[in-house]
């Protein structure tokens, strides 16, 4: 119990941070996150980049400066200073005290927001009636509106932390749609071919380094392939085939990688006897949920994608896919190349017998005198 909490709790925070990050990336210097505490800008200091608040208790005092963005989820933000950027807040309490002033827009949506007479806001204050969709000119109302009139398009638009957070929210949809659609593929084919998914996730555990190897340079030989087919115009049909067969390989790559997440997932959750169908759906469904949160990190989803496909492709090349299982060298004969790997064993002689002996015969002996 109190394991699924703790990871409860982390899967929590590391969501948090997941959402501050649009709004901190924005400045040249990281900014400042809040989570569930209190944090005071005194008089005279400025915060360069922008304000992440969740859950948190935050005063920005009189002659106090904010460089960038702020975003408010679920906490209270008091300004009596300057916001030098726009203001989003989600189910929130902002106050605008009479010195505080916003060199942007003030965005609420499911939050209060309340402007004393001398706060300055030089955008607009809107309410969670509508929002502005990333890349789009005109105001899409939550609730139809037959009768809503589109604004103008503006020449001069510049995205609100709103915009940053309708993006970000938007690919976290497609990307638990994704998640669910591996997963579910997952357990198809680990109810037709479990066993061949735990030689492939086997062999992964037991020679991860030669593994990657060995698929590295099988994507490899198998993209040149495709190339040179498709440049040769009458080949395309076979590169064609070459793409389908690495694409099949990849989804069973990324199968036999979640069996291995699930597995060690569950046994440090203590599951009993879970069933390869079970690891299988759950580890893929996690890995892939990874892949999409670490492509919120620009090329970091490239790299983790090629060692996750790289692994599992090399295990499947020397399981003779999934067939049977891969047997290493003895210790301290390790194959010398990953040609050696990869290399169809030798037949085995055959055992030679010795002849039969002649079968004993009767010998007259002479007669004793």
């Amino acid at each position: 119990m109190r394991k699924r909490l703790f990871f409860g709790a982390l899967l929590a925070t590391f969501l948090m941070l997941v959402l501050a990050l649009p709004v901190l990336a924005q400045g040249e210097q990281p900014g400042k996150l809040i989570l569930g505490g209190s944090y005071t800008l005194e008089t005279g200091e400025r915060l360069e980049g922008g304000m992440a608040i969740a859950g948190g208790d935050v005063v920005l005092r009189e002659g106090s400066t904010v460089e960038g963005d702020v975003l408010l989820a679920g906490g209270s933000l008091r300004v009596s200073g300057r916001i030098e950027g726009d203001v989003a807040v989600f189910g929130g309490s902002l106050q605008l005290q009479n010195t505080a002033v916003v060199d942007g827009d003030v965005v609420s949506f499911g939050g209060s927001v309340n402007q004393q007479p001398g706060a300055q806001v030089t955008g607009d204050v809107r309410q969670g009636e509508e929002f502005v969709f990333p890349g789009l000119d005109r105001v899409i109302p939550l609730v139809p509106d037959l009768g809503a009139v589109p604004v103008a398009p503006e020449l001069d638009y510049r995205p609100s932390p709103l915009d940053w957070m309708l993006r970000l929210f938007l690919r976290l949809i497609r990307s638990l749609a994704l998640t669910i659609a591996m997963g579910a593929l997952a357990v198809v084919v680990a109810v037709i071919w479990p066993k061949g998914i735990e030689r492939i996730g086997s062999t992964e555990l037991e020679q991860p380094f030669l593994a990657f190897a060995v698929g590295l340079l099988t994507w490899v030989l198998g993209l040149g392939s495709m190339v040179v087919m498709a440049i040769t115009i009458c080949l395309i049909p076979f590169a064609l085939l070459i793409g389908l067969a690495l694409l099949v390989v990849s989804v069973l790559a990324w199968i036999a990688s979640g069996w291995i997440v699930g597995r060690k997932l569950l046994e440090a959750l203590n599951v009993r006897q879970p069933t390869t169908v079970v690891e299988a759906g759950v580890g893929t469904a996690l890995l892939a949920l990874t892949y999409f949160l670490v492509g919120l990190i620009p090329c970091l989803s490239f790299i983790f994608g090629v060692v996750v496909v790289s692994v599992g492709t090399g295990a499947i090349v020397m399981t003779r896919l999934g067939t049977q299982p891969y047997l290493a060298a003895a210790p301290g004969h390790a194959p010398a190349t990953v040609a050696d790997a990869i290399a169809l064993p030798e037949p085995v002689p055959p055992v030679s017998r010795p002849p039969a002996a002649p079968p004993a015969r009767d010998v007259d002996l002479p007669p004793e005198d």
